[in-house]
C-alpha cells in the first residue's frame, strides 16, 4: 500500500476490460509480497512464499505459508507449509506435465541460498498441497530461470555465484521416466 505495508486483498485482470479488479471476500491470510502463485489443475491458484511485516520487526520476514484460491469460492485458505530449509523467495516454480508443481532453489528462512527442491500437489480429498522432496539441485541457486522443456524434463539456469558450478542442469521429474 502506500505505506509500504503489504496488503491481503486479492484483485482479478480481466483481459476484455484490461484492467484489475477487486475480489470481494478473497483476503490473504497473510499479507505477503515478492510470493510466486501457480495455476493448478480445477482452476486453483496456490500463492507461495514472498515477505510479510510483523508488528515486532522492523525488517520484512519471509513467509513460508502456503494459500490456496478457490475460483469456486472466491476465497483463500491455509493450504500447508514449506519447510524452513525450502526456498521461500527467488525460487522458480514450474508445472509439471502431470499438475504437480515443482519448487527449485531460491533463498531460505536464514536468507541463504538452497540447492533444495520440492514437488507439491493438490490433495483433494484433503484441500490441502502436500510437499515432498525431490532430488535436490547440484548447487545452491536463487534467482535463477527453469523452463519447461518438450520432453517433461525442467531446465534450471543461472543463479549460482560459484563459478565452478554448472551453469545450468536439467530436472528430471519421476513422472516422466526419462533419463
Amino acid at each position: 500500500d502506500e505505506t509500504g505495508a503489504p496488503v491481503a486483498q486479492a484483485e482479478l485482470f480481466r483481459p476484455l476490460r484490461e484492467s484489475f479488479e477487486v475480489v470481494d471476500g478473497a483476503v490473504l491470510a497473510v499479507p505477503r509480497w515478492g510470493h510466486t502463485a501457480v495455476r493448478l489443475p480445477g482452476g486453483f491458484v496456490l500463492i507461495i512464499g514472498g515477505f510479510t511485516r510483523t508488528v515486532d520487526e522492523e525488517a520484512p520476514v519471509r513467509v513460508s505459508t502456503l494459500e490456496l484460491y478457490d475460483p469456486g469460492q472466491g476465497e483463500f485458505t491455509m493450504a500447508g507449509e514449506l519447510d524452513a530449509r525450502a526456498g521461500l523467495t527467488e525460487m522458480t516454480v514450474s508445472r509439471l506435465p502431470d499438475g504437480n508443481v515443482l519448487l527449485a532453489g531460491g533463498i531460505d528462512v536464514a536468507g541463504e541460498p538452497v540447492a533444495q527442491a520440492t514437488v507439491a500437489f493438490l490433495d483433494a480429498l484433503s484441500g490441502m498441497v502436500i510437499v515432498s522432496g525431490t532430488d535436490t539441485l547440484s548447487v545452491p541457486r536463487a534467482g535463477h530461470g527453469a523452463a519447461l522443456l518438450c520432453d517433461g524434463t525442467i531446465l534450471v539456469v543461472g543463479g549460482s555465484d560459484d563459478p565452478s558450478a554448472p551453469s545450468a542442469e536439467r530436472y528430471n521429474p519421476p513422472s516422466a521416466n526419462r533419463r
